[in-house]
């Protein structure tokens, strides 16, 4: 172009006598182009044949001077001695070298596969995987691998569970079609399920009621006006927009009971939920959902996801999960907004949903007995502040300063923060390896926890008021479970990564069963019935029996089987038999199976020692809240009786059992 330097005149190889050497180095060699084209090159600057072809001349870079290698010292030395000899110390502590078979296969025949750590190169030991028939399940959750270890006959209850009732059905719910069953444009001539404008109204007021208040997703000041004008014009929506109406009206009918769906849209509640969920997931598929994931569309299939535990706690739902964090992370939502100089009301939008997607795969992650963390060093979001929809607006500046007092964003950010606090105690504990981590990390950790709760967000809750009330219990369920669980795998923590790590003796182990974490255990069950029993939570009482605190009463079962007499015994029948009348109506999952067969031989062992007698493994003449604890058919009807009733424990086998790992998985 007229007036622009030819880009032949620009000096790349020529310039001050400070790049003399560089200079010298460069002509030694052909330019880029030269040696791309294969073609001999004059070496001046620009060469010949750049200059003829009139393009930018440029030769390679001079060679670097080879660093020489890092002289190794007598520290360097010792620092090696000793990784090796704590790595030696871990092995010959959690199983024996076998010499046969070091690398044993555990896709084998058999039926259950304990993996074995030294022979696997460190992995757990609470490593495990049931072989069934056509398919497998995996778990490393510490307490189930020690039930393994002593019941052959719980590994085939949990293969028969997963055959038999996954495929047939499960009780007390809803039937809802399979995920992503309806993932697949609309056939033409089909169209996707709208209510009309006056049931698209209570519905979206019902969400506002009761979804919102703890799915803190969306922000209501501007989703409502585009709710609002998408009732009005459905002809005018998107694909994005339709997707997140039908996962509003999906969890809005989650939290109705079937009386007030018919009443409402004169159709079963499982009608009503399979139509809003076959427009979701074809809403999705509009979208183009895989490949260009939006903003809009992660905000609908994590309500979806979030709400659809009521009615399917099976592995699709946790793999599905993993689809959503993946699809996140393509559009950047595991970096904190600020990375990118966007403005604080999308950074505070985006911290919201990020972690709402984190609190979705901890928790189906414990569903399934599994201790595997979405996070990874990448990861920079930070929490969302503690303040309300009101507080923030899109045209904002600044974010507004945070205020001591009981906000819309309290309740997720109690669950947001313990998630948080255990993913740091982990990461400081994994990754010490030249100093192990000293006790006073985990009473730090725990104490500061609990602290913040009791100082930012428990004060403020008004419990006259049901969701500051539900706010209140779950800040004292999480901070007790929070400590009930780092406290058990400590021991096992400090033992792996000392340098001279020894098996606990007898003493060690008691100390991990001793009377006060049976109280931390009662009190966690105990303030998780009054979620189910206070009439003021009733309009929340549809999603708290979404979270059972089946990891807690394992603990306390169990407890119970090695311990069947003592001061807090009697208590811990009265919650655990409470626990298991109330959620035998929405019992699902194979875990639910197992706490039977647990209930059941901790009734036994207790009678074995003088204790009351029991009816089909339940106390007889117990109460909570002032009824008596019958016992019911339900699991043996639909396990069926083709399974032995019998777990042959005794007490002496169980004082042998290293409890320093029962509660390594205890997610949130």
């Amino acid at each position: 172009m007229a007036g622009t330097p030819s880009p032949t005149t620009i000096p790349l190889a020529s310039s001050s006598s400070s790049y003399g050497i560089a200079k010298q180095k460069r002509l030694e060699r052909s330019c880029i182009l030269c040696h791309q084209r294969k073609i001999r090159c004059d070496k001046k600057s620009p060469c010949g044949n750049c200059g003829r072809a009139d393009i930018l001349c440029y030769y390679p870079k001079p060679e670097q001077n080879v660093r020489r290698p890092h002289k190794t010292t007598i520290a360097d030395v010792s620092a090696r001695l000793a990784r090796l000899e704590r790595t030696i110390s871990a092995l010959s502590n959690d199983s024996p070298i076998q010499q046969d078979n070091p690398l044993p296969d555990l896709i084998a025949s058999d039926e259950f596969v304990q993996a074995d750590g030294a022979a696997s190169g460190g992995s757990p030991s609470w490593e495990n995987l049931i072989q069934g028939d056509s398919s497998s399940q995996y778990f490393n959750e510490a307490m189930l691998s020690h039930i393994m270890e002593e019941e052959q006959e719980i590994q085939s209850l949990i293969g028969i569970y997963s055959g038999k009732i996954d495929r047939a059905g499960k009780a007390h719910t809803e039937e809802i079609e399979p995920l992503l069953s309806s993932f697949h444009k609309p056939h033409t001539g089909e169209l996707l399920y709208e209510p009309s404008r006056r049931c698209a109204i209570q519905l979206w007021q019902t969400f506002v009621n009761n979804v919102d208040p703890l799915f803190k997703i969306l922000h209501i000041p501007t989703t409502q006006g585009m709710v609002y004008s998408a009732i009005n014009n459905p002809s005018q929506v998107g694909a994005d927009t339709n997707a997140l109406l039908s996962s509003i009206y999906f969890a809005g009918i989650s939290s109705l009971s079937n009386e007030y769906v018919m009443n409402i849209l004169g159709k079963e509640k499982t009608m009503a939920l399979n139509d809003f969920k076959r427009g979701l997931e074809q809403s999705l598929a509009m979208s183009n959902f895989l490949d260009t994931p939006t903003f809009a569309s992660l905000q609908a299939i994590t309500i979806y996801i979030g709400c659809l535990r009521s009615h399917n706690k099976g592995r699709a739902l946790w793999a599905l999960n993993g689809l959503v964090i993946r699809s996140a992370q393509s559009i950047g939502l595991h970096r904190d907004g600020k990375n990118f100089d966007l403005s604080p009301f999308r950074c505070e939008m985006r911290r919201r949903l990020w972690w709402h997607i984190m609190a979705n795969d901890a928790r189906v992650a414990e569903d399934h007995g599994l201790m595997i963390s979405s996070f990874d060093a990448t990861i920079d979001v930070a929490l969302p502040l503690n303040v309300d929809d009101s507080q923030l607006d899109p045209s904002m500046k600044e974010l507004p300063v945070v205020e001591q007092r009981w906000t819309e964003m309290t309740f997720p950010l109690i669950i947001f923060e313990a998630i948080n606090a255990l993913h740091g105690l982990h990461q400081r504990t994994t990754h010490s390896i030249n100093y192990p981590p000293s006790e006073a990390i985990h009473n730090v950790t725990c104490n500061s926890l609990k602290e913040h709760f009791e100082k930012n967000y428990l004060p403020y809750c008004d419990q006259n008021i049901p969701v500051q009330r539900a706010t209140f219990l779950i800040g004292q369920i999480l901070s007790r479970k929070f400590e009930l669980k780092t406290r058990q795998q400590w021991p096992k923590i400090s033992a792996s990564t000392s340098t001279a790590a020894t098996p606990f003796s007898s003493s060690q182990r008691a100390s991990q069963t001793t009377e006060e974490i049976l109280v931390s255990a009662c009190e966690i069950l105990e303030i998780s019935l009054k979620y189910s029993t206070e009439d003021m939570l009733e309009g929340f009482q549809w999603i708290f029996h979404m979270y059972p605190q089946y990891d807690v009463m394992m603990y306390v079962l169990w407890h119970l089987c090695i311990m069947p007499e003592g001061p807090l015994v009697e208590k811990a029948w009265q919650l655990v038999n409470a626990c298991f009348e109330i959620e035998a109506m929405h019992q699902v999952g194979w875990k639910w199976a197992v706490l039977r067969r647990l209930r059941e031989k901790a009734a036994n062992i207790r009678a074995s020692v003088g204790g009351p007698e029991t009816v089909n493994g339940v106390m007889t003449g117990h109460s909570y809240g002032g009824e008596i604890i019958g016992s019911d058919s339900t699991y043996n009807d639909i396990i069926g009786t083709e399974f032995p009733l019998c777990m042959n424990w005794t007490p002496h086998q169980f004082a042998e059992a290293d409890w320093s790992t029962l509660m390594e998985n205890f997610d949130m």
